[in-house]
C-alpha cells in the first residue's frame, strides 16, 4: 500500500473515532443536566409539601387581608343665604385606611335653594372594599332679611361689648357689665316677635323696647358674643290667660345661675340668682312669674354670690 494511501485511511478513522467520542460526550452531558433537574423539581415539590403540610402558603398563595374598616367622615350644618351656591363637599372631610378617594355620594333631595328653611343633607361615603359610612347635617337657607339682620346683630353686639368689656375683666364681670346694660338701654313696652330670639334682639336693639322676651334675647345675643355660657329657661303656663316669662341660666365658672335682664316696675335685681334666692325674690314681688321646670336644666348651685353685688354703683365688690 502506498503511503498515501495508508494516511488517507488513517485520517479517517481519526475523524470517526472523533466523532463517536463527541457523541458519548454529548450524551453524557444531557443525561447529567436531566438529572439536576429533576432534583431541582424533587425539592421544589417537597418544599411545597411542606409547607402544606405545616399549614402554611407560599409566597404565590399569600392572600391581603380583607378590608373592614369603613371610612371616617366629620361633617358640620351650614349656612347660606338665598341664592348663593351651595358647596356640599366643603362642608366634610374624609379618611380612610386604604382608599385615598373614597366614592361620596350626596343626597340633597329635600333642599329648595330658592326657599328659606332647615334641610337635611345626607352623605355616604364608600371606600373600594365597599365599607361606607353615612352622616347627615342640616343646612339652613336664609332669605335676604335674615341674612342682613344677622349681619344687624354682629356687627351691633360687637359695637357694644367693645364699649362695656375690657380684657382685664373677668367673666362674671362681663356677664354683669351685660345685665347693667340691657336694663338700661331697653324700656318695657309689653310686646315682642317670640318666634326667633334673633328677631326679638334686633326689633330691641333698634327701638329701644320690648317685653320680657327681648330682655332675654339681647342678653342671649351678648353673652353669646363674649362667649359666657347660657341657658334658655321658661316659665310654667299655669294657665292659657298667663303670659310666659323668659331668662337664663349662665355659668361664669361658679356653677349655673338665675340670669334675669327684665326691667320689671319693681326691685329688678336678678343677677346670678340661687333657686331659693330667686323663690324669694318672686314671692315677695310677682308671684309665679319665675316658677319652671328643671327637668333639661342644668344643676343650679346654691352657693350665694349677691354679697359680691353693689346694684347701687352697678360694680362688683371684688373680682374674684
Amino acid at each position: 500500500m502506498s503511503i498515501s494511501a495508508y494516511l488517507r485511511r488513517d485520517m479517517t478513522r481519526t475523524i470517526s473515532l472523533t466523532f463517536i467520542i463527541l457523541i458519548l460526550i454529548g450524551s453524557f452531558v444531557i443525561c447529567f443536566n436531566r438529572e439536576i433537574i429533576n432534583k431541582d423539581n424533587s425539592t421544589i415539590s417537597q418544599n411545597n409539601e411542606t409547607a402544606s403540610e405545616k399549614g402554611m402558603q407560599s409566597p404565590s398563595e399569600t392572600k391581603r387581608e380583607k378590608d373592614t374598616l369603613p371610612p371616617v367622615v366629620s361633617a358640620s350644618d351650614f349656612e347660606i343665604t338665598v341664592g348663593d351656591s351651595i358647596r356640599y363637599k366643603s362642608h366634610i372631610s374624609v379618611s380612610d385606611n386604604e382608599d385615598a378617594n373614597p366614592l361620596i355620594e350626596i343626597d340633597n333631595s329635600a333642599v329648595d335653594p330658592d326657599k328659606p328653611g332647615n334641610y337635611t343633607v345626607t352623605y355616604t361615603v364608600t371606600d373600594h372594599a365597599g365599607n361606607a359610612t353615612v352622616a347627615s347635617v342640616i343646612l339652613t337657607i336664609k332669605g335676604k332679611d335674615a341674612h342682613e339682620r344677622d349681619l344687624f346683630l354682629a356687627e351691633r353686639s360687637k359695637s357694644i361689648l367693645d364699649d362695656i368689656l375690657d380684657a382685664q375683666m373677668n367673666d362674671m364681670q362681663k356677664a354683669y357689665a351685660i345685665y347693667h346694660y340691657v336694663i338700661n338701654h331697653i324700656g318695657y313696652s309689653g310686646s315682642s316677635d317670640k318666634s326667633d330670639y334673633r328677631i326679638a334682639a334686633a326689633d330691641g336693639l333698634k327701638s329701644g323696647t320690648g317685653d320680657c322676651f327681648t330682655y332675654f334675647a339681647v342678653s342671649k345675643l351678648l353673652l353669646d358674643a363674649a362667649g359666657i355660657q347660657n341657658v334658655d329657661v321658661v316659665k310654667l303656663r299655669l294657665s292659657k290667660d298667663r303670659p310666659r316669662h323668659y331668662w337664663s341660666l349662665i355659668n361664669v365658672g361658679t356653677g349655673w345661675y338665675h340670669y334675669d335682664s327684665t326691667r320689671f316696675s319693681t326691685n329688678f335685681n336678678l343677677f346670678m340668682l340661687t333657686d331659693k334666692e330667686l323663690k324669694s325674690w318672686d314671692n315677695k314681688y310677682y308671684r309665679n312669674c319665675h316658677r319652671f321646670s328643671s327637668e333639661g336644666l342644668p344643676e343650679r348651685s346654691t352657693v350665694s354670690v349677691q354679697k359680691m353685688i353693689d346694684y347701687s354703683s352697678a360694680s362688683l365688690k371684688r373680682k374674684d
